[in-house]
């Protein structure tokens, strides 16, 4: 049996050479939302849709109306709705962190220090 670390070194090894799927397909040919899923699957990854974390998601309208009754409306509505905001600064904060991070480095290389 594999180990836990091999498995992960394989699944590493499998990012690296980047995603099973040409992910510039929906750019090739006419339009067609029901075409090229798989790419459209990829590029969603990297959607803030996907990576806001406490972004509160619905799939369909009565969904969209019962969670917004129970943020408003429920007993306990105030502490969740403040669980939820406090999810969303903080990861906010990472993320306004990170960015920064990114840009000194890259300033810091395009002026030579």
């Amino acid at each position: 049996a594999r180990s836990h670390s091999e498995s992960a070194l394989e699944e590493e090894a499998a990012d690296a050479e980047g995603p099973s799927v040409d992910p510039f397909d929906a750019f090739y040919g006419d339009y067609n939302p029901w075409c090229n899923i798989d790419s459209y699957r990829y590029w969603y990854g990297y959607t803030d849709y996907a990576l806001l974390k406490g972004l509160q998601r619905f799939g369909s309208a009565a969904e969209l109306l019962a969670g917004l009754e129970a943020l408003l409306l429920a007993e306990d509505s105030l502490a969740r709705r403040q669980e939820i905001m406090a999810e969303m600064r903080a990861h906010q904060r990472i993320r306004v962190s990170e960015t920064v991070h990114w840009w000194s480095q890259a300033i810091m290389l395009t002026c030579g220090n």
